[in-house]
């Protein structure tokens, strides 16, 4: 019996929503995409509300957990890695990467960032201007400063929340089981014990 096979007799989902799963994993949980390539005329709103609807129902969302923690046992990668991650990029602040001086906002020094480990998206640096600072150097000409813009794109913090959230099963209201409390556990371990 197959993987798709096991799934579908397990949870009694379609095949239509058990490829669905397979995109939306493969499409780094990006549903709209997801729905996009198995639905191309599909307008981007409607994606996005199929996929969120999808996503919804309790046969769904059990097959994808089931599915996710499959890939992560081939993949080699441990929930715990990827809640800590997911955590990082949650806590992840403007803060961690610039400092204000003198009414400056001031870029920390990339080694500080990299010590630091926290997940910047995107760094861009694009000159602006070139202006005299008022003194001369030892040979009497004028010093000049390179003024600079600098982008910092963080990773969706949002996300990574929700993303917590729902795979830890935050948002739903149910009893705890046995998987819930190891997943719980996860974050105990993340935070230690209070």
């Amino acid at each position: 019996m197959t993987k798709e096979q096991e799934l579908h007799e397990q949870y009694g989902i379609n095949e239509s929503d058990l490829n669905f799963i397979h995109k939306y994993i493969e499409h780094n949980f990006n549903g709209k995409k997801a729905w996009k390539e198995l639905h191309p005329a599909c307008k981007d709103n409607a994606a996005m509300t199929q996929a969120s609807m999808t996503l919804r129902k309790p046969k769904v969302k059990a097959a994808y957990r089931a599915e996710l923690r499959h890939y992560i046992d081939v993949t080699g990668m441990q929930a715990f890695h990827v809640v800590k991650e997911l955590v990082s990029i949650a806590n992840s602040d403007i803060t961690d990467y610039v400092d204000e001086k003198g009414g400056e906002i001031i870029l920390k020094s990339l080694d500080d960032i990299k010590i630091n480990s926290k997940p910047i998206r995107e760094i861009t640096l694009t000159p602006m201007s070139v202006e005299s600072i008022g003194e001369e150097d030892d040979n009497g000409r004028p010093i000049y400063r390179q003024a600079n813009k600098v982008n910092i794109k963080l990773h969706d913090k949002l996300r990574a929340l929700q993303m917590i959230g729902d795979n830890l099963g935050v948002f739903e209201k149910q009893q705890i089981s046995d998987t819930d409390e190891i997943e719980y556990d996860i974050v105990e371990r993340l935070y230690g014990e209070d």
